[in-house]
């Protein structure tokens, strides 16, 4: 399971049979990434609980059609990710809205 062994050639000089099996075999390739999603499933439950449509909307104060246009404004253009902190997390939802906003001004309503 350890992505790190595979890159580096002590495995692959020690059990070349196994370093190609694990390497390029995709059900090996999908456990491996199964076991980490799993890993990290509370990191990867925060990040989305904090990048998600309710936290978001209170951030930015936007509701419905303009939130769901920064949400995906935002998972185009977000670097972080679950590995990041939560205050890295928050200032680069602040950087992105703020660019969000300076490109997409609100229309003028007469």
């Amino acid at each position: 399971m350890d992505a790190a062994a595979l890159k580096g050639l002590g495995m692959l000089v020690t059990s070349p049979a196994s370093y190609f099996y694990y390497k390029y075999n995709k059900k090996a390739q999908n456990a491996r990434e199964l076991f980490w999603e799993e890993r990290n499933r509370e990191k990867i439950d925060r990040f989305e609980e904090i990048t998600g449509a309710r936290e978001v909307g209170e951030i930015t104060q936007l509701k419905e059609e303009a939130l769901l246009d920064f949400l995906s404004y935002l998972q185009v253009h977000m670097k972080c990710s679950y590995n990041c902190s939560e205050i890295q997390i928050y200032t680069e939802i602040y950087a992105l809205w703020e660019d969000y906003q300076k490109s997409n001004p609100p229309s003028q309503e007469p």
